[in-house]
C-alpha cells in the first residue's frame, strides 16, 4: 500500500516490509525469516486480501499465509503445500482476484486455484495441467480480465487463455503458439487494460487484442533491437498512458512505453543501470504507486524511482 513495501528474498527466504512514508527515505520496518514451522523457501510473490499476505515460495513449492493486520509484527498462520494433485511445484507468480488465487506452478507445468475464503485454511480448488492443445509448458504467472478470462504466460511455449467464470471447472479456451511472426519468446511478463493484452520477454514489447477472448491478436510491437532496454524483459506494469518494463538485459533497464495508442506505442524515455543505478541490474520485478516506481532484481536491493509526465 502507501505506506509499506513487501519485498520477497529467493535467496534471503523471508519477508522484508519497508516504511515508504517517505519514498525518499525508506526505513525497515519488519522481518519475517523462514523457520521450521513455515514454508518460505525462495520465496518469489507476494498477494494480499484484507489483513493477509499470501506468499509463493519457490524452494518450498506452497503458498505461506501471514497475519499483516499490524505491519511491524506479521504472523504466520498456515499455509498449503503441494502435492501430487495439486500442481503447484516451483510456484512461480501468483494472481489474487475476489476470494480466490491462481498461481502457476512451473515445475508441474499447471495452474493452481485455491479458496481465501478462510485464510487459516486455504482451500485447494481445482487445478489444470498441461497437455498438447494447451500452452502451459513451465507457465511464469498469468492475469485476469474483468470477464473472467486467465491469460497465461508460458515461457516455452506462448500465450494460454483460460475461461476462470468458474473457479472450480477451469476450460481451456486456446492456445496462442509462438512463431515468427510474434513476440511470444521467453514471456516473463504482463498486464491488461480493457481488450488489451501486453506482455514482455526475450523478444521484447508487445500489445494484443483480446476483444475476443478465443482469438487473441498481436497488434504491435518493440523488438530489443529497436530499444536494447526491452533485452531480457522480465516485468511490465501500467500506469496512466505509460508502460513502465523492467529487463535484467546486458545492462539492466527501466523503460517507459507511451501507449495512449496501441496500435502505435513508442519509446518514451528509458535509463539504464550504472554506479548511481546499481539496483537496475538484474531488474527483475517492478510495482507501481502512484508517481513512484519501486524495482527489486537479482543484485540484492531495492530502488525507487519517481516518474512526471
Amino acid at each position: 500500500n502507501e505506506k509499506y513495501l513487501y519485498i520477497t528474498s529467493i535467496e534471503d527466504n523471508g519477508l522484508e516490509i519497508l516504511d515508504v512514508t517517505d519514498p525518499a527515505n525508506p526505513e525497515l520496518a519488519a522481518i519475517l525469516p523462514d523457520t521450521e514451522e513455515t514454508k518460505m523457501n525462495n520465496t518469489h510473490t507476494v498477494m494480499f486480501k484484507d489483513n493477509y499476505a499470501y506468499i509463493g515460495a519457490t524452494g518450498d513449492s506452497a503458498i505461506q499465509i501471514v497475519d499483516i493486520s499490524d505491519p511491524l509484527s506479521p504472523k504466520p498462520i498456515s499455509y498449503m503445500a503441494d502435492s501430487e494433485t495439486i500442481g503447484l511445484g516451483g510456484v512461480h507468480e501468483m494472481t489474487l482476484k475476489g476470494n480466490y488465487i491462481y498461481a502457476a506452478g512451473r515445475e508441474e507445468n499447471a495452474i493452481a486455484i485455491f479458496d481465501t475464503s478462510d485464510p487459516a485454511n486455504l482451500k485447494h480448488v481445482a487445478s489444470l495441467f498441461d497437455n498438447e492443445q494447451m500452452a502451459l509448458k513451465r507457465p511464469e504467472g498469468l492475469e485476469l480480465d474483468e470477464r473472467n478470462y486467465a491469460y497465461v504466460m508460458s515461457t516455452r511455449e506462448g500465450l494460454e487463455v483460460l475461461d476462470m467464470s468458474n473457479p472450480a471447472n477451469p476450460r481451456h479456451v486456446t492456445a496462442v503458439f509462438d512463431n515468427d511472426e510474434l513476440a511470444l519468446g521467453g514471456l516473463d511478463g504482463l498486464d491488461i487494460r480493457g481488450n488489451y493484452l501486453y506482455v514482455v520477454g526475450k523478444e521484447g514489447f508487445a500489445i494484443f487484442d483480446i476483444s475476443e477472448p478465443s482469438n487473441p491478436r498481436q497488434i504491435s510491437a518493440i523488438s530489443p533491437a529497436q530499444e536494447k532496454g526491452l533485452a531480457v524483459s522480465n516485468d511490465i506494469k501500467l500506469s496512466k498512458n505509460y508502460a513502465f518494463v523492467v529487463s535484467e538485459g546486458e545492462e539492466g533497464s527501466l523503460v517507459m512505453i507511451d501507449i495512449s495508442d496501441p496500435k502505435n506505442p513508442f519509446i518514451k524515455e528509458a535509463i539504464y543501470s550504472d554506479d548511481s543505478k546499481p539496483f537496475l541490474r538484474g531488474a527483475h520485478h517492478l510495482e507501481i504507486i502512484g508517481n513512484y516506481i519501486y524495482i527489486t532484481g537479482l543484485q540484492n536491493g531495492v530502488g525507487i524511482v519517481k516518474f512526471t509526465e
